[in-house]
């Protein structure tokens, strides 16, 4: 077990880990597509990891957004948030329905979380 306090730098932490998990944040607005296409096709993710909003549920860049990681080939699972404010009921439907449709075809798998309230799909 590694005790990361002792260490100061991120060059110290992965010289001493023997896993390591790289989160990349990127941009879900349209105006920055570019930059999430140049993200996903620069870096090679290993997963992809689709942040719907229970409240909002799924807007145009959620499609595109899927797409992308369809086109590329890149498993993906979806996370709903906010699902302590809403119901994500209609946001599950709406999902079931865009997984099911023609060009994305994957089978859903459910998993509840227990440390977190959030649903997932996974591909």
């Amino acid at each position: 077990m590694v005790n990361y306090s002792e260490f100061t730098t991120a060059e110290e932490i992965c010289e001493n880990s023997t896993k390591l998990i790289t989160f990349i944040d990127l941009a879900g607005h349209r105006k920055y597509l570019r930059t999430t296409i140049l993200g996903l096709t620069g870096y090679s993710p290993h997963h992809v990891m689709l942040v719907v909003s229970g409240s909002a549920g799924i807007v145009g860049m959620t499609h595109e957004h899927l797409a992308l990681a369809t086109a590329l080939d890149v498993p993906f699972f979806i996370t709903i948030t906010k699902t302590d404010v809403t119901s994500p009921a209609d946001t599950l439907l709406s999902l079931e329905a865009m997984l099911k449709s023609a060009g994305c075809r994957k089978v859903k798998h459910f998993l509840l979380c227990d440390v977190f309230p959030n649903l997932l799909f996974q591909s």
